[in-house]
């Protein structure tokens, strides 16, 4: 009895263990794609592929973000790779030429991406057609790219920010920030306080923001969302696809026209725009049916048969070929 029982024990253990096998890390909403890192550092992103960008290569990763067209990653090292933009013409504009370096935070925006040094310098690259790779001098803690203009908040909870301001999303108003977010035409930021103040475009409600204490805030193209200190999610703007889930959340982030938030079971939700797959979470199907009477029967006795299928985040996408629109 004792043998059967540590037996089974192994097995349900191994049966765990597969189970959080894909658990996310990181999730990040491009335009029209999504990406995330799973817990042993590869990454796997969905959505949208006409220029490549879900073909991630092989490695391990810290950091995942996703543009228009782009994917960028930072590498244990700190190193940058990106993918994506492979068509000659107005979408190659330098977004995927990361430069050499090591750095702490990568941003993707529209077609820039900027990341963060270790001693808080700046460095962008891809479209400046707005100014929004013209990055600053100064000492940053957080960086953040929107569709062409780009944000850093100080250690000193400052905002600076450069790029596109037809709609005043560059005009930061007074105050002190704790975290800062770049969307397509307008800017957000969380206050010590944890309210969160919106600035630039409200041509959909954008910058009305809600009250309360947010933990996290990210912008889309037209619409914010945050989460609240419970884990919940709210989310404001452009109404088809702000109908946020039920759920307890520990990140989440903004795309072109849809959201993706990451639970703290490692499993993630996406809701808005499903025009080209970027919210069909992919998952990892794996069914292990054990038979225990046929396990056990040379040694033990047994009564009846089990059967378990384990359903994990992953990579069926790697399997499943879709056709997506273009």
């Amino acid at each position: 009895m004792y043998r059967k029982l540590v037996w089974l024990l192994f097995v349900l253990g191994g049966l765990a263990a597969m189970s959080s096998a894909w658990a996310y890390t990181q999730i990040a909403a491009g335009f029209n794609h999504t990406c995330a890192l799973n817990n042993n550092g590869s990454a796997v992103c969905w959505g949208y592929n006409g220029e490549g960008q879900t073909n991630v290569p092989t490695g391990n990763f810290t950091q995942i973000t996703a543009g228009l067209v782009h994917t960028c990653a930072l590498k244990n090292d700190g190193s940058v790779v990106c993918w994506g933009a492979e068509r000659a013409g107005i979408t190659q504009q330098g977004q995927t030429n990361a430069p050499i370096g090591s750095f702490i935070q990568i941003t993707a925006g529209l077609v820039h991406t900027c990341a963060l040094k270790s001693d808080g310098s700046v460095v962008c690259w891809g479209s400046n057609d707005m100014g929004q790779s013209s990055t600053p001098v100064g000492s940053f803690i957080q960086i953040t790219a929107g569709m062409a203009h780009t944000c850093a908040l100080k250690n000193d909870g400052s905002v600076v920010c450069w790029g596109r301001n037809y709609e005043g999303q560059t005009d930061i108003p007074t105050g002190r920030f704790s975290q800062i977010t770049a969307g397509g035409f307008n800017t957000c930021a969380l206050k010590s306080d944890g309210s969160a103040v919106c600035w630039g475009s409200n041509s959909h409600g954008q910058a009305n923001t809600p009250a309360g204490s947010f933990s996290q805030i990210t912008a889309g193209e037209y619409h914010i969302c945050a989460l609240k200190n419970d884990g919940s999610a709210v989310c404001w703007g452009i109404e088809d696809i702000t109908n946020a889930p039920t759920g307890n959340f520990s990140q989440i982030t903004a795309g072109g026209l849809h959201t993706c938030a990451l639970k703290k079971d490692g499993s993630a939700a996406c809701w808005g725009s499903e025009e080209y797959g970027q919210t069909t979470v992919p998952t990892e199907v794996s069914t292990c049916s054990y038979t225990f009477s046929s396990i056990l029967r040379d040694n033990y006795s047994s009564e009846g048969d089990e059967g378990f299928v384990i359903v994990t985040p992953g990579q069926a996408h790697m399997e499943q070929k879709k056709s997506l629109k273009r």
